[in-house]
Parts: C-alpha cells; sequence; structure tokens
C-alpha cells in the first residue's frame, strides 16, 4: 500500500468537511490495510505491526483535529478500537526495537565469550516476551477488525451530513490550522523549557513534537514549501532524535528488570549486564547533551519560524461572495 503522509489537494481555502472526508479516508484505509495483515499473517512481517501503529497514530490525530465533524459517540468509539490496537501493536513494536538495539550493543562488546550466558538468557526473555506480545496484539486485532471497520463507516457517514441551511459561512482549512498549529506548537515549547537533563521532560517533549508533526502533515499544503521542506524536517529530527534516546532508556531499564529477576540485586550483579548497562547510560548522557547543544543553537528558532509562516497573507479565511442585493426601483 502507498502511504499517504501528505494531501496535496488540501489547501488553505479547502472546506474543512471536505478535508476531514479526505484525511479520515486514507487514514482508515491505512488502518484497515495493515491491521487485515496482521490477521492474516501473524508474525511474519515486523514491518505491517510498525505501519500498523504508525497507521492508527495519525488516524488519532486526524479525529483530534477534525473532532468538530463526527459525533461524540462515532468519534469515542473509533477512538477507542484505534487505541486499543495502538497499544497492542506498540508492545510488539518496542520490543523489536529494544531486541535490535540490544543486540547491537552485546555484538559491540570487546569480550563475547564471556558474556554469552547473560546475552542468551536476555536473548530468551526478549523472544518469550514477543512472543506474548505477537500473541495478544493478534487476538485484539482479530476482535476489533469488524468493530473498527464499522466505527470507521460511522465516521464517514457523520462527515456525509450536509451542514444545516443557512449557514452562510463555510469553515475551511486555513482557520483550523491557525487553531490547531499555533496550540500544538504551545505545548512544545512548554516542554522544551523545562530541564532538559531530566529523561522525563525529553519523554514529554518527543510526544509534542509527535503530536505536531502528524497535525502539520494534514495542513502542508496550506503553506509555503519551507513548512514540508525545512519545519517538517526540523520537528520530525527533534521527535527521532529523543525517540533514540527513550528508547536507549528503556533498553537499560529493561536490562536491570531482568537482571533483577534473575536473582541479582544490582546491576553490580552481573559482569556483562553492568557493563552493557554502564555503556547505555553514557550513550544516553551524551545523546542528551547533543541534543540540547542542538536544541540551543538551531530548535530554538523553531517557534519563531512557525510564527513567521503562519501569518502569511495567503492564509486569509476565504470566504464565499455574497449573493449581490437587487437595487431597488425608485
Amino acid at each position: 500500500m502507498q502511504k499517504t503522509k501528505w494531501f496535496a489537494s488540501l489547501k488553505a481555502g479547502t472546506s474543512v468537511r471536505t478535508a476531514a472526508r479526505t484525511i479520515l479516508d486514507a487514514r482508515a484505509a491505512g488502518v484497515s490495510f495493515y491491521l487485515s495483515h496482521v490477521v492474516s499473517r501473524p508474525g511474519q512481517n515486523a514491518e505491517d505491526v510498525h505501519q500498523l501503529r504508525v497507521a492508527t497514530r495519525r488516524l488519532a490525530a486526524a479525529l483530534s483535529i477534525f473532532n468538530r465533524q463526527f459525533g461524540r459517540r462515532t468519534s469515542r468509539k473509533l477512538r477507542r478500537v484505534a487505541r486499543r490496537l495502538r497499544r497492542a501493536s506498540g508492545t510488539v513494536r518496542d520490543l523489536d526495537v529494544l531486541f535490535a538495539m540490544f543486540e547491537s550493543h552485546a555484538e559491540s562488546r570487546a569480550d563475547p565469550a564471556s558474556a554469552a550466558p547473560a546475552i542468551e538468557r536476555c536473548r530468551a526473555a526478549f523472544n518469550e516476551r514477543r512472543h506474548a506480545a505477537l500473541q495478544e496484539l493478534t487476538q485484539i486485532a482479530a476482535a476489533q477488525a469488524a468493530r473498527f471497520q464499522k466505527a470507521a463507516d460511522a465516521a464517514r457517514a457523520d462527515l456525509q451530513q450536509r451542514p444545516a441551511r443557512g449557514v452562510g459561512f463555510v469553515p475551511r482549512l486555513a482557520s483550523v490550522a491557525r487553531k490547531i498549529l499555533p496550540k500544538r506548537l504551545r505545548q512544545l515549547l512548554a516542554a522544551a523549557d523545562a530541564d532538559l537533563n531530566d529523561l522525563d521532560v525529553l519523554h514529554q517533549l518527543r510526544i509534542a513534537a509527535k503530536r505536531l508533526r502528524y497535525a502539520m502533515e494534514a495542513f502542508a499544503f496550506c503553506f509555503p514549501i519551507a513548512f514540508r521542506r525545512d519545519l517538517y524536517a526540523q520537528v520530525e529530527a527533534v521527535q527521532e532524535d529523543l525517540g533514540t534516546i527513550n528508547d536507549l532508556r528503556n533498553l537499560r531499564d529493561l536490562l536491570l528488570e531482568l537482571n533483577r529477576s534473575a536473582g541479582r540485586g544490582d546491576r553490580a550483579g552481573n559482569p556483562a549486564l553492568g557493563d552493557l548497562t554502564w555503556r547505555l547510560d553514557r550513550e544516553i548522557a551524551e545523546r542528551r547533551a547533543a541534543f540540547i547543544r542542538m536544541w540551543q543553537a538551531e530548535h530554538r528558532t523553531l517557534g519563531q519560524r512557525f510564527q513567521q509562516i503562519l501569518s502569511r497573507p495567503h492564509l486569509k479565511i476565504v470566504r464565499p461572495p455574497r449573493a449581490a442585493t437587487p437595487r431597488r426601483k425608485l
């Protein structure tokens, strides 16, 4: 399936209802496509799981942006089903990412032979957890497939209903962009104002960057090309850099948990895992410092650049022309 990130047909003057229909159709189709693959060929392709997670995230972003276009009950049902799929696929995907990262770090050890028993125990624990998570995902996907389709069809039906007659103003996509993007941007900048040395703060900043990024995809062609080429790329880089730090942190915490579950009270109890977690701590610190330097050097101007683009004249909301008033005959 061809992945749909941008919507070239959606311009600043596109009606909100038309934009909502276009984006909902694409996002729901993405979820349905990868959901069917996860159900029909469970465990055969890790990319299916990854893309299902991404598709449900993009669908959730669309529902958040256009929430006023749906009935509350309709939106709530679709959100609930998509959230269950996202969480189940996310558990499997996270384990895949952490295992690949673990293998990379384990292979870089100078004494792989002495570390082999501990490494094998970790591999076995990863495989056991992934197998359980994949079974749960397969069950949830099979159980939720029909519910998702029904909820998506109900959301489409909501969007097919015409606005009430007599309404003279048709809201345009630019008006939604001017509400949603500044809000998402404020959330990101507020997170960045906290102590960036705190990993929990970086986690919240990553979530804010992800929400802003997915919102930007809906409005991309309301703006000049710099919006997609520069601003979007910058927000995406923030999310990816922080995502790597978060994955390293999760891997470190998981290895500490595995060490404790094996009957060792601290990381020093197993030299192989102790050395591995120490190196993870060091890499986390290095990447965190590099991100802070990058933020202070480049990313801190993100808010100003956003405001410059949002204030461009061509983003003025387009109103339908007024009907001509007939002249009175004298």
